[in-house]
């Protein structure tokens, strides 16, 4: 999980297929359009589709459409080669939130060179995204469930199925959403934006599909950094396994860590006794819906838990303090479940689940039998089977890639691929999907090849490392040199939180808003959406402030719709006055998210001032942020 994930769970808190044309046999051109994206501040990308063969067996058949967006880096001595962007998944947009990624992922990188971003075949904005909406409404619909594992599975291979019918039954070629045909539109998006070379950067699946760029095209290849690798040569298949080593490091990390290990002995006991304890006896909690703004009760079986600490790991910033969050959980207090259902609810949109579908059954499961998933659940720690066999690891799942591709598979997509194109090759020690042993292959068989392993880190290193990052800066001026890598030993394993954090010294700045008012907010906080800035320490930080301005109407109309939408008391109502205006402050909780509500009126119009904290920080948030900031509130005149 990365930042972007941040943002999204900051943003719903607060803000709460096109049919194919024929083939054109010329050239790949790209065809200006207006951005399909939230475009990101003070950027100006050309936009717009290129077109490709759905399948380049059918020189007559359909065409579909890649959305592209080329950033143009305004430096007179920028490099010649663009670096293209390659999401992970398979089925991840890269365009969906790129207003909240770019700052952080690729503004540095722009100052150099050319920045291409674009949604892959079958993903988000490109035509047709293979969306799933019988997958997202089983998820949904099993939210208060507890399923039986044979129950789970079925009901989740009903779900897949029925969307790879309906798809189908659109004239959607599945077979073609696969990482060859794929690797083919990243060359013709080269050729028809009229680059002679490419810089590829790829996280996760992306890496894969880098891989794969350079077996097939490396005509078109100047350089590539892979990041969190998933080689051709295994399968999904060794998933579990990988999470049960993450699990290990974590383990073995807490114990070596002397606050740690006191605050929470014996990790690993405490964490698979919480698996048998909620299988026995389900966590029960409630979460909003990001569409419909409702709660919808929950069930968490352990399973389910095995399944939230698995996702944990992904994310970097997180790690720290999972120690406490396996204990909490073990304990009965369900925060970090309940916010962590919210989170990934609140991302159901940003994957085309039938993308990932498509790529596992025409490169992944076929290569893998009865035999070998067997073998991977024989080996696995029994409490970990349950969470395997929910998550894809089940020999039903043959059968069900029939349904989404019948061709047999091609045996070069199980192969390691050999290349002696410049790569940079980083893993992180604790990623749970993507191990470092991964990182160590697919570097052997890359003759000109820098690999490095950076202790902490969970699953997409450079975006959450400035080491990682300034590595990564320094290979791309010259891929062919190894990088300076001596941040790395300055780098430390997680400092792991063993209580309740304090809150930082909050340092505030003034702003001035175009909707007529001017204020102070933290200097270093991220503009998560328009007069909202988040903290973003890590990605269950609700820590928060808002600044919204409603037309018309006083506080007493809208204080009934606010009091039901988050959670606020407005009978203990207390009154400030600053600058001329009175305000009412009021306090409440959402999603177990303390809420502090500052809003008054002035010439028809409403301000609000709106802050969210974790529960142990809101008192010191409440006096050095929420009170100056309504202090500092002026209208202009």
């Amino acid at each position: 999980m990365r930042k972007t994930a941040i943002f999204l769970f900051v943003s719903f808190c607060l803000l709460l297929a096109l049919p194919a044309a024929a083939q054109d046999t010329s050239a790949p051109k790209f065809d200006s359009a207006d951005c399909m994206f939230t475009v990101p501040t003070g950027q100006k990308p050309d936009c717009g589709y290129v077109s490709v063969p759905e399948d380049r067996s059918q020189p007559n058949g359909r065409t579909i459409k890649l959305a592209v967006a080329v950033f143009h880096s305004d430096n007179p001595n920028k490099a010649a080669a663009p670096i293209i962007y390659l999401e992970g998944g398979p089925g991840g947009s890269a365009l969906e939130y790129l207003s909240l990624t770019f700052a952080d992922r690729y503004a540095e990188l722009l100052k150099n060179q050319d920045v291409i971003i674009f949604d892959q075949r079958g993903v988000g904005r490109s035509e047709p995204a293979l969306d799933c909406k019988e997958i997202t409404d089983y998820t949904i619909n099993s939210l208060d469930k507890i399923l039986t594992i044979d129950e789970a599975v079925q009901q989740g291979n009903d779900a897949a199925t029925a969307c790879a019918n309906r798809l189908a039954g659109t004239g959607v070629n599945l077979g073609s959403y696969n990482s060859a045909e794929n690797a083919s539109d990243v060359n013709d998006i080269r050729i028809a934006l009229g680059y002679d070379k490419l810089d590829l950067y790829g996280i996760s699946y992306g890496t894969k599909l880098a891989l794969t760029i350079m077996r097939d095209h490396p005509e078109a290849v100047r350089s590539a950094i892979i990041d969190s690798i998933f080689p051709p040569q295994v399968t999904n298949n060794d998933a579990p396994l990988n999470f049960e080593r993450s699990l290990s490091v974590l383990f073995k990390g807490c114990a070596a860590d002397a606050a740690c290990n006191k605050a929470f002995p014996d990790l690993e006991k405490v964490f698979y006794d919480t698996i048998d304890q909620l299988n026995a006896n389900p966590a029960t909690f409630d979460v909003l819906d990001p569409t419909s703004h409702q709660k919808l009760p929950v069930k968490m079986d352990g399973d389910s838990f095995a399944g939230t600490i698995f996702q944990a790991l992904y994310a970097t910033e997180i790690i720290p303090s999972l120690p406490k969050n396996i204990y909490d959980v073990h304990n009965g207090d369900t925060r970090f479940l309940s916010l962590w259902t919210l989170l990934e609810l609140s991302q159901l949109d940003a994957i085309s689940i039938g993308m990932n579908y498509a790529v596992q059954c025409t490169e992944e499961l076929p290569f893998d039998t009865t035999t070998s998933i067997d073998a991977v659940l024989a080996k696995l720690n029994p409490k970990l089977v349950g969470f395997a066999r929910r998550n894809g690891i089940d020999d039903s799942q043959l059968a069900l890639c029939s349904t989404w591709n019948k061709a047999k598979p091609n045996p070069i997509e199980n192969e390691p691929i050999k290349s002696d194109i410049p790569t940079l090759v980083v893993s992180g020690e604790y990623d749970p999907i993507t191990p470092p042993d991964y990182g160590k292959a697919t570097a052997a068989n890359l003759s000109k090849s820098f690999f490095f392993e950076f202790p902490g880190m969970g699953h997409g290193v450079i975006p959450s490392s400035p080491c990682a990052f300034s590595i990564a800066q320094a290979f791309l001026k010259d891929p062919t040199t190894k990088p300076d890598a001596s941040c790395i030993a300055d780098m430390k394993e997680p400092a792991f939180i063993v209580a309740s954090a304090t809150t930082a010294k909050i340092d505030l700045e003034p702003f001035t808003s175009d909707s007529g008012y001017t204020g102070v907010k933290p200097k270093d906080w991220k503009e998560a959406a328009a007069g909202t800035y988040a903290r973003g320490s890590n990605p269950l930080d609700t820590a928060a402030i808002s600044y919204q301005v409603l037309p018309g109407g006083n506080v007493d109309l809208v204080l009934p719709v606010l009091s039901a939408q988050f959670g606020i008391k407005s009978d203990t109502a207390t009154t400030h006055d600053a600058n001329g205006l009175k305000w009412r402050l009021l306090s409440g909780e959402l999603q177990n998210i303390p809420v502090n509500l500052a809003i008054t009126d002035d010439n028809g119009k409403i301000y609000m001032i709106l802050m969210l904290s974790n529960a142990e920080d809101t008192d010191a948030l409440y006096e050095a942020l929420f009170i100056p900031a309504i202090d500092a509130f002026k209208i202009k005149p």
